[in-house]
């Protein structure tokens, strides 16, 4: 995933943007320590996961 983002911000992308199933707790243990927005939406059954990649994590 690491990788992933690296590309696409090194390519210009802006966002990246996912979707995830609730109960999938690895996946959104992996986006928000990856830095992504997480967004529960139970009514909907769904996770939406969102990066702005415009912001640079500092290390």
């Amino acid at each position: 995933m690491e990788k992933l983002i690296t590309y696409t911000r090194d390519h210009g992308l802006q966002r990246l943007n996912g979707i995830t199933m609730p109960n999938n707790r690895g996946m959104v243990a992996l986006a928000r320590k990856l830095g992504f927005n997480v967004d529960i939406q139970l009514e909907e059954g769904i996770v939406g996961l969102t990066l702005n990649l415009a912001q640079r994590e500092e290390s």
